[in-house]
């Protein structure tokens, strides 16, 4: 066990003191063990972080800055291309940097979702979002239907290779990226989200009966064999422990009443989250090609803090295709045979301000 300060440690020991009588002689045994895991915990805490690891180290970009990563997100794959990568290359990086996530994750941290509490660089909703909206805005940023189709195959190819090399944490933000609503909602492009391939790895990975076909596949792993479990599913988990019963309950005529029962399913949940970080991919994979490429890296550096909002998002698939503004019934008999026509107004076509990435394009040059 973990404990967070000097004050917890002594209350604990207080506590079990005022039980009374069978561990009283063991108090001196239970003060050394809860001081090394202090100690433990303490050296695990102040372990620098590379923050190289991470592939968006800014977290506020100048308006100048912002420009040339947008540049670069619309010609995504182009520029890959210049790096003389593919997109399996982009599947290795992006998979090396989610094992460098999950391997940054202590125990504590899963804990009433103390991940949050800490520095952006181990905040892993707010980098899932950030990976999420970078995907989804090179996609949008392609106005012409042809480009836009490409770029989502690509991602699709991208999200395969994450599959093969079971990396659930990447794949999962690909799938979100291409399923929101500024994505989805493009009909030009809607029959590239109906490819085989992409409909296998959506039901797998679906949240129906409660990720039943998820929990299922990953049974399958051979042992020891290196993969990235999906991190949204081991918080929703722990989400259902912690709140499904209290940790203990105080009764002034019965005492303390400890549930054990929920420690020890917290217990086997994280057990088997840190089974996965034993194993790496460049210790167990025998292959040359799982190693970083700093070109690459260096790439999403320069362009993933650029990646638009979910409002910017949305502006940019109006611009694709913009929203009806108005919308007519067709003429119907009513109840007592007489012929109503109705005209449903929504009020006059918005304008939205013309994104950054419109005014950007015109006058980016050829890559």
């Amino acid at each position: 066990m973990d404990f967070r300060s000097e004050y917890e440690r002594k209350t604990l020991v207080e506590t079990i003191l005022k039980c009374g009588g069978t561990i009283q002689g063991a108090h001196e045994e239970i003060l050394g063990i809860l001081d090394k895991s202090l100690k433990r915990y303490k050296e695990s805490h102040t372990r620098p972080q590379d923050l190289t690891l991470w592939p968006f180290p800014k977290t506020s970009l100048t308006e100048s800055d912002e420009k040339a990563g947008l540049q670069k997100i619309e010609r995504l794959f182009d520029h890959v291309s210049l790096l003389q990568c593919t997109e399996k290359d982009i599947a290795i990086e992006l998979t090396l940097i989610a094992e460098a996530r999950a391997q940054s994750m202590h125990a504590r941290d899963y804990i009433r979702e103390r991940y949050k509490n800490d520095n952006i660089f181990r905040n892993q909703s707010a980098i899932t979002e950030k990976f999420c909206n970078w995907i989804s805005t090179s996609i949008l940023l392609n106005v012409d239907d042809a480009k836009r189709e490409k770029v989502m195959r690509s991602w699709i190819k991208v999200a395969y290779y994450c599959f093969k090399l079971r990396n659930y944490m990447t794949l999962v933000e690909i799938i979100t990226a291409m399923s929101i609503a500024p994505v989805h909602r493009l009909k030009s492009t809607k029959h590239v989200l109906r490819h085989p391939k992409f409909e296998h790895m959506r039901v797998i990975m679906s949240y129906k009966s409660n990720y039943k076909a998820y929990r299922s596949h990953i049974k399958n792993h051979k042992r020891g064999a290196p993969w990235v479990p999906y991190f949204g599913l081991i918080m929703k988990d722990m989400f259902g422990l912690e709140h499904s019963q209290p940790k203990m309950k105080v009764h002034e005529a019965k005492g303390v009443k400890v549930y054990f029962d929920r420690c020890l399913k917290i217990h086997m949940l994280l057990k088997e989250v840190f089974v996965t970080q034993k194993y790496t991919y460049a210790e167990n994979l025998k292959n040359t090609e799982m190693k970083s490429n700093p070109a690459l890296r260096k790439f999403f550096q320069d362009t993933i803090s650029a990646a638009q909002g979910l409002d910017s998002l949305f502006e940019l698939s109006y611009e694709i295709q913009p929203r009806a503004s108005t919308r007519s019934a067709t003429s119907s008999p009513s109840k007592h045979g007489r012929m109503a026509s109705k005209s449903v107004s929504r009020g006059p076509p918005i304008q939205s301000k013309a994104p950054k990435a419109r005014l950007i394009r015109t006058h980016s040059s050829a890559v």
